[in-house]
């Protein structure tokens, strides 16, 4: 037993072990291809292109070839836009394989580090290498959803929670080129106030007086106060934001009922760049675990920072990215890849196995 542990713990950079905190982590991985785009045009924005589902059936058939090594089961399920495929692990992990407009979509189970550690591998080949046998990839124009579980991050701490937001608030950078770049579906409070402080420091006022006691209240106010105001129309922030709360209004103040009878809820980041590996994966979750851990040791309230857009434009994101890993404390080797753009690289061939399974 000892010497897997140690076998374990080799296998993680020994300088970015985290304590084991219990906070979970899911995430909806997006892969595509060009035979997907042919079908896109400006008039079916937000609507399937009748590809995403053959494309999504097309990979549970490859994964379904792998269950027999692995003892994973592919389940027909019912989703969002129609059918959908659920993959139960002999150990009860699951991952479910599901479509959105222009992509087929990975929904991974709420999970610790410790636990997406130990299935590294197997899911490196089950989603990643699996994709790219069914002619999907990770676009670069493309977004992979990063959920932290608001409960097993911030417990009941409605104070630290805000301060999350603010704190992503104070860091357009992220969505403006360090982790992705495009306002129209993921922009930062920037696009929508010219000046988000006043509501801000009211919203903190009516935490500190307890006026706003849960998660819940807290998701309405932001919504209602911070996300209703559009400046642009191009960046509709009732619609789209670089981070949401919009999921949380089920979690109420701490009581008997909500220990025992609630699920956790995620918080959403939703401008992160389509991740290419499920190591990229875990590194947005473990700097997510940073940056709480981090949060958390600011006192009181953290003050909203306003930063002009035209300001972003000269951005050099590898030095933004580096200053705010340093500010946490941790070295930028480990996550240096995480920013850089792959290459755009063209089809081999104008045949895919989407395009093959759709044929017949």
């Amino acid at each position: 037993m000892g010497i897997l542990l140690l076998l374990f713990f080799i296998s993680i950079s020994h300088a970015q072990i985290l304590t084991p905190s219990g906070i979970t982590h899911g995430s909806e991985l997006e892969f595509s291809n060009d035979w997907i785009y042919e079908k896109d045009g400006p008039e079916k924005v937000g609507a399937l292109r009748g590809r995403e589902y053959p494309a999504a059936k097309a990979l549970a058939q490859v994964i379904k070839s792998k269950c027999r090594h692995y003892g994973c089961i592919v389940e027909n399920t019912g989703g969002k836009w129609g059918p959908e495929f659920h993959v139960l692990m002999r150990d009860g992990w699951w991952f479910q394989i599901s479509y959105d407009p222009l992509c087929v979509e990975i929904q991974t189970k709420p999970s610790t580090l410790q636990e997406l550690y130990q299935r590294e591998n197997i899911m490196e080949d089950l989603i990643f290498a699996s994709a790219r046998q069914a002619g999907l990839k990770a676009l670069p124009n493309r977004s992979s959803h990063m959920n932290t579980g608001a409960r097993s991050a911030f417990k009941y701490d409605v104070r630290s929670l805000f301060n999350f937001f603010v704190d992503n608030a104070n860091n357009p950078e992220l969505a403006t080129g360090v982790f992705r770049n495009n306002w129209n579906t993921s922009p930062p409070l920037i696009a929508s106030h010219e000046n988000a402080g006043p509501v801000i420091e009211s919203i903190q006022n009516r935490i500190e007086k307890r006026q706003i006691k849960s998660f819940a209240q807290l998701a309405i106010t932001v919504e209602d106060e911070l996300h209703s105001t559009i400046l642009n129309p191009q960046y509709n922030s009732k619609r789209n934001q670089d981070l949401t709360f919009r999921k949380l209004k089920s979690l109420r103040q701490r009581s008997w009922v909500s220990i025992f009878a609630e699920d956790d809820m995620p918080i959403e980041r939703r401008a992160v760049r389509a991740v290419r590996s499920f190591h990229e994966f875990i590194l947005h979750a473990e700097l997510a675990e940073h940056r709480i851990a981090w949060i958390k040791k600011q006192p009181g309230f953290l003050k909203f920072t306003n930063k002009h857009p035209d300001n972003l434009l000269e951005l050099n994101t590898v030095e933004y990215f580096d200053k705010w890993l340093r500010e946490m404390n941790v070295e930028p080797e480990r996550y240096e890849n995480l920013i850089k753009i792959s290459t755009p690289v063209a089809p081999k061939s104008k045949v895919n196995s989407c395009q093959m399974f759709y044929a017949n």
